[in-house]
């Protein structure tokens, strides 16, 4: 089947996906909003920055075994390479309709992932990885090669469509059960999203839509991840040696990141700049005047990994009560440090489970300070001398 959208394409198939009633193995999004329509009917949608860098990406993986996708990961592959077209016209014009087009497919994004085989065991895909990677070679046996294959490929989509949209897959009913379960613990109407290190500002442009109050800011404008090339580096060493087919994928996967590098970033939604890391006056004051309101969470969605502790950094200057974090506990989000604050200092009141990658377990949590534990700004300072 080939799906062709109208104006309310997008929304009508997310439905489909959430009624379970799309069986199809091959798929033809098309965005919900004119503009995008027409740019994707047009040449100059296969040659965006952006685009080109995700279609080096998949055929580098597929050059080494094939591609091995299934029907559920057909789907994802067609909405992934839709929202990247929607982001390469972003960066072209600012339209506001092109962020109602990024909500619609990230909802979609959102039913695609979750139509995902979830019980295939880790060592399913890693076993096969790592000869897929290391040696360069499909494992010897068919169904290894399979799962290495399929999760080479998912790691490409997720990385791609997470560092333009967003890592955390919350999707609109997840956000809209938030935003009731907050307002009922903080007594008030419209809670305040105060997100230091909001990326390129999607789930934030998502709950201010549903009537949060959100404040954005970030270091880095579109979040570090999007322009540091990491994921295209990694692959290029993979598949460098080898075969000439290889070694032009490698070419082409350095050409179209050096394009994407030197570009703007893809953001949805305007954002200050702040890095939580510096003690000046203008960021204190910043600080003071966001987080102190009786209304205020702070949101950190995602943060990175060890070595960096920007997560325990902006907890620790956080003034407030609130808390909302989606990530992984004790996974590959946030440092010891950050955990090690909200096991001593905060208690989680919800839990929320939310759509996830395969071999992902990262959920919405939300937290409230404990009494007796107020932030410690000026430990994070001398903290920070220390450190320097």
């Amino acid at each position: 089947y080939n799906f062709l959208f109208d104006c309310k394409g997008t929304a009508n198939f997310a439905l489909l996906l959430l009624e379970g009633k799309c069986q199809a193995r091959s798929f033809d999004l098309h965005g919900s909003m004119v503009a995008l329509e027409r740019y994707r009917q047009s040449l100059g949608a296969q040659h965006g920055p952006l685009f080109r860098r995700f279609a080096a990406l998949l055929n580098g993986e597929r050059g080494t075994s094939g591609s091995a996708s299934s029907a559920s990961q057909g789907l994802l592959t067609a909405t992934v390479s839709a929202m990247v077209q929607l982001a390469d016209l972003r960066l072209q014009g600012e339209d506001a309709s092109l962020v109602t087009a990024a909500l619609e497919l990230f909802e979609v994004l959102c039913s695609a992932v979750q139509d995902l085989p979830q019980n295939l065991p880790p060592e399913a895909y890693m076993d096969g990885l790592r000869q897929r990677w290391r040696l360069g070679e499909a494992s010897s046996e068919e169904e290894w090669g399979t799962y290495a294959a399929r999760a080479a490929e998912l790691f490409r989509l997720k990385d791609t469509v997470a560092s333009l949209y967003a890592w955390s897959l919350l999707p609109r009913s997840t956000a809209l059960q938030l935003l009731k379960t907050m307002k009922l613990a903080m007594n008030c109407e419209v809670p305040c999203i105060l997100d230091p290190i909001a990326g390129t500002g999607l789930h934030g442009v998502l709950l201010k839509h549903l009537g949060a109050e959100v404040i954005l800011a970030d270091s880095v404008n579109g979040g570090s991840t999007q322009s540091s090339g990491a994921d295209t580096q990694y692959l290029q060493q993979c598949i460098s040696s080898g075969s000439a087919a290889r070694a032009a994928a490698a070419a082409a996967t350095a050409a179209a990141n050096a394009a994407v590098a030197a570009g703007p970033a893809v953001v949805w939604a305007e954002l200050e700049h702040l890095d939580v890391f510096d003690d000046g006056q203008a960021v204190n004051a910043w600080w003071t005047r966001h987080g102190e309101a009786s209304n205020s969470i702070l949101m950190l969605s995602f943060p990175p990994p060890p070595p960096s502790e920007v997560a325990e950094a902006a907890l620790r200057r956080f003034q407030g009560k609130w808390l909302l974090f989606l990530g992984e506990w004790r996974g590959c989000t946030g440092s010891s440090g950050f955990f090690n604050l909200l096991e001593a200092g905060w208690t989680v009141l919800e839990t929320f489970e939310v759509p996830r990658w395969p071999m992902m377990e990262d959920k919405a949590f939300f937290l409230k300070r404990l009494d007796g534990h107020p932030a410690d700004g000026k430990a994070f300072t001398a903290h920070s001398e220390e450190k320097k």
